[in-house]
């Protein structure tokens, strides 16, 4: 019996069969989005990709490219999460995907596991930054592409995406977030790129090593478009850095010390503190 799908673990009660009418007409939206850049090119993908039934899946271990730069506690941790999905995949075997991608997608369970996945791709996120901060500082290109092509190329096609599995319903998330905090780290944070306007501006600015081609740039270059690192920087640019900057015009935030100090009077119930102006 699947600990998923149970109506007791479900945040809302919807019609499987609305949630399945809904679900393929997303799919057929997704196919006609205009392809003209790769986030829409792989939304189009995503469409096109149909149905499945799921089908008995075997271990699968993290690749050593990706253990050697973690720690074990980490690896054991990541492995037992995948064991974890590869489990929930058995227990659901004869199933339709499509139907367990809807009526999975409101379980309290499946989200805890999705939750734990990302919080392990986190601290993954930032061993994996340190580990390689030498090689990121003298060949950011390089070694971005090739972490991602041993580490997350191998999680996505052996293990998230792999014939007949349901792992994606987990793993889609940290497939996506690794990408997103590498790319910003070791290209935006650093200054090594810039986004202005949702442009990506290069001028002045150099990312290149001495292995670096125009191939491995045009990679990054379209990476920064498939997992929403341009958009998200422009959209902080256009909207949210405007907006906070108003707030902070109308409404000043008080200094920090008196931020504390009303903290402080909120424990202790001291009213006059917390008027404080």
């Amino acid at each position: 019996m699947s600990k998923v799908g149970k109506p007791e673990n479900q945040l809302v009660q919807v019609s499987t069969d609305v949630l399945l009418d809904r679900s393929r007409k997303d799919l057929e939206n997704a196919s006609k989005v205009e392809a003209n850049v790769p986030l829409n090119q792989y939304t189009q993908m995503v469409g096109k990709s149909g149905d499945w039934t799921i089908v008995e899946q075997g271990t699968y271990k993290l690749p050593l490219d990706l253990t050697s730069l973690i720690s074990l506690q980490l690896r054991d941790e990541g492995n037992a999460l995948i064991e974890e999905t590869r489990q929930l995949n058995n227990e659901n075997i004869g199933s339709s995907f499509r139907y367990l991608e809807v009526t999975f997608g409101s379980d309290l369970f499946l989200i805890d596991l999705r939750e734990r996945t990302l919080v392990w791709a986190e601290k993954v996120c930032k061993e994996v930054l340190y580990k390689l901060r030498n090689r990121v500082r003298d060949e950011p290109v390089e070694t971005y592409l090739k972490f991602y092509q041993a580490c997350v190329t191998s999680l996505d096609q052996e293990m998230a995406y792999r014939p007949g599995g349901m792992y994606q319903l987990v793993w889609n998330a940290v497939l996506d977030m690794i990408p997103y905090r590498l790319l910003d780290s070791i290209f935006l944070k650093t200054g090594k790129l810039v986004v202005r306007q949702g442009v990506i501006d290069t001028e002045g600015i150099s990312i290149t090593g001495p292995r670096t081609g125009e191939r491995q740039i045009d990679a990054v270059m379209e990476h920064l478009s498939l997992y929403g690192v341009q958009m998200t920087s422009c959209a902080e640019q256009v909207i949210l850095d405007p907006m906070l900057a108003e707030l902070k015009a109308v409404n000043p935030l008080p200094p920090l010390d008196l931020s504390k100090r009303r903290l402080r009077a909120v424990v202790d119930g001291d009213v006059g503190v917390m008027r404080l102006r």
